[in-house]
């Protein structure tokens, strides 16, 4: 995956997030400086977030139907970090 090739000989997916990451540890004094590269690096590669935030889109979706007077919510409101 580092390697920067993809399964199909082009760059890979997540290379260029692989490259600010490795960037970033290459210049930072401490790890947790590039913890939010880090973090958007393993999104890319596992994708654990994005289920979770489809699952919470349906359930808003469908809040906001049974509710007749509910104002309109933004899942980016609910974002944990």
């Amino acid at each position: 995956m580092a390697s920067g090739w993809g399964i199909n000989g082009n760059k890979g997916r997540c290379f260029d997030f692989w490259t600010e990451f490795s960037e970033c540890m290459s210049q930072c004094r401490e790890p947790k400086d590039c913890a939010l590269l880090r973090e958007d690096y393993l999104e890319c590669l596992h994708h654990g977030k994005e289920p979770e935030r489809h699952e919470l889109l349906k359930i808003l979706t469908w809040y906001q139907s049974q509710v007749q007077h509910c104002p309109p919510v933004s899942v980016l409101q609910f974002r944990r970090d």
